[in-house]
């Protein structure tokens, strides 16, 4: 009987299966390779967003800051040309531009011309006006040549300013 029972064993392959067991529940732990590849990228672009982002508040806390200088109405046209002067070095030696190494030497009525050619042509201050802002620069000057300068040096920061924050 035995032998008979072997010989149907032998004859039926499901017969030879042995019983199926399940498996335990898969753990999430290990991480896949593939999770810390995306965790990675994760903190790749959290820490160059916070970089970019403070960036920009520096940027934008300068620019600030010399517009809200030039609106005071106590300047004179010594401060005015301190603050331009102060934003082109900012922006400019960020850029490392060959302009940057030249703004020292600037002073009257090159300085104003450099500061001009810088604008858009509709936004530009006629020759006359930049001769006599130049004329004014360094005298006892009253308030609306000063008011003239101011104006001119806002149009600069707004229009012409180079790296002006663009989200402002």
């Amino acid at each position: 009987m035995a032998r008979v029972e072997e010989a149907i064993c032998m004859n039926n392959p499901l017969a030879q299966l042995n019983d199926i067991h399940e498996i335990s529940t898969v753990t999430w732990w290990p991480l896949g390779w593939g999770w810390w590849a995306l965790i990675a990228l994760l903190i790749i672009a959290i820490t160059v967003s916070i970089l970019v982002s403070r960036k920009r508040k520096r940027d934008q806390w300068v620019w600030r800051q010399c517009c809200q200088t030039l609106q005071t109405p106590q300047n004179s046209m010594g401060d005015i040309t301190t603050v331009l002067k102060l934003a082109c070095r900012r922006y400019l030696s960020d850029a490392n531009n060959s302009d940057a190494k030249a703004l020292h030497t600037l002073t009257g009525k090159a300085w104003l011309v450099y500061l001009n050619n810088q604008l858009q042509e509709p936004l530009r201050a006629s020759e006359q006006h930049v001769e006599a802002l130049a004329l004014n620069m360094y005298r006892q000057t009253d308030a609306q040549h000063v008011e003239q300068y101011q104006q001119f040096a806002l149009t600069w920061l707004h229009h012409a300013c180079p790296r002006r924050p663009n989200y402002v």
